[in-house]
């Protein structure tokens, strides 16, 4: 009998690309490339496909290109093969507001599906999380929308530690100017990010801002100090919320207590602010209380929804930055050259992506293909392990 074929691995992935249709075409910068051999928009495909495939240099990019699946899935099998400097120099050259851009019409593909967006009292609503962290040898600034999987909008490096904000807001201005006023409904943002200018700039491009803050941040800011005093007072006072309860997906007992209309600074701006207190039953922080405060721009968000959006703050940390570092390695420096460094790190993210919009698809089989989700979940490193599988299977077949 034929051997089975693979249920999961490249051939899948490759559908998935057609089906949502978005592409790798890009473009290299004027004169920088004479008589090109191997196509720009190959190049690009191959360092997208090295995330899909993890591997964790160049060179070993290199390697991977050399298998036939990976040829074919190229288009590339009547061109020579891409070379590890090959990749290098090209990546140099790109034009990043076209990788820019192909990123952004994954994110506009998702959207479009229905992938993305978070239920917010009874309607859906989009929420953005940025945060800056060093990716590829450099500082960026990232957003990342919040949903079924993690699909990134755009990056901005910036120079040094302590531009963060800077390259943030120039990061909302940019969706403000290409995607209009209000492309998200709130954006979510860790304590650097309570400060007036970045009021403004939200206020500005037409989304509402939330902040997640550590305890210890309620000593330097006036408005959680004046927050506390109502908190504590003997009795609950006109206008404050206080709700308390069990999270059983977490694992912990919670108090919350809100407020509206108090007052940052001496701007006149008028913000709402909650206080959480978490009791944790189980995991790494059992018989642990943890407390963090949240300030809101929407003073229509009540207590419990302030508490859970907060939570959806560290979505860009453990599903974006963290993951993308587990499948494509984005911590490791691929290029010296800042501008190809940051185009390789665009790559990357688009790889991952589509890889994730292929999980996606895979989850909606689920009663079909139970024997992936036997252990309740199917990671990326498992699917990853897929791919290779299936690209054994095809040079073998051709030999």
């Amino acid at each position: 009998m034929p051997p089975k074929k693979e249920e999961v691995g490249f051939t899948g992935l490759l559908q998935t690309k057609e089906r949502w249709g978005f592409s790798f075409e890009v473009h290299c910068r004027p004169n920088t490339r004479k008589s090109p051999e191997i196509r720009t928009t190959t190049v690009a495909e191959a360092v997208a496909m090295g995330a899909v495939l993890g591997v964790p240099s160049l060179r070993q990019l290199d390697q991977a290109l050399r298998e036939v699946g990976v040829r074919r899935a190229l288009g590339s099998s009547g061109e020579r093969v891409a070379s590890d400097t090959t990749v290098s120099r090209v990546c140099d050259v790109m034009m990043t507001s076209e990788i820019r851009q192909r990123l952004k019409e994954m994110w506009r593909l998702a959207r479009r599906e229905g992938v993305l967006g978070v239920e917010v009292n009874g309607r859906r609503c989009r929420v953005g999380v940025i945060d800056g962290s060093f990716i590829g040898g450099q500082y960026a600034s990232a957003i990342v929308e919040v949903g079924a999987i993690p699909v990134p909008v755009n990056v901005v490096r910036y120079p040094k530690r302590g531009k963060e904000l800077v390259a943030s807001g120039i990061l909302l201005r940019h969706l403000e100017e290409q995607e209009g006023r209000g492309c998200f409904d709130y954006v979510l943002g860790d304590g650097l990010y309570a400060n007036e200018p970045y009021w403004a700039t939200c206020e500005e491009v037409g989304v509402k801002a939330i902040v997640k803050l550590k305890p210890e941040e309620a000593d330097r800011l006036l408005i959680l100090k004046d927050a506390r005093g109502l908190f504590d007072a003997p009795k609950r006072l006109p206008g404050v919320e206080e709700v308390e309860g069990m999270d059983l997906e977490r694992g912990c007992g919670y108090h919350v207590w809100a407020v509206a209309d108090l007052e940052w600074s001496t701007s006149g701006r008028r913000l709402k602010v909650a206080r959480v207190r978490e009791e944790w039953l189980k995991g790494p922080f059992r018989g642990q209380t943890l407390e963090f405060w949240v300030i809101s721009q929407d003073p229509a968000l009540d207590a419990l929804t302030l508490r859970r959006l907060a939570h959806l703050r560290w979505f860009i940390e453990n599903n974006e930055f963290k993951a993308l570092n587990e499948q494509a390695h984005s911590k490791h420096v691929f290029r010296r050259s800042s501008a190809g460094a940051l185009n390789i790190t665009l790559l990357q993210m688009m790889g991952r992506t589509w890889l994730e919009l292929y999980r996606h698809e895979l989850q909606r089989l689920r009663e079909r293909m139970k024997h992936l989700w036997d252990h309740g979940t199917f990671s990326a490193r498992l699917l990853r392990s897929y791919m290779w599988t299936s690209l054994g299977a095809a040079s073998l077949n051709t030999t």
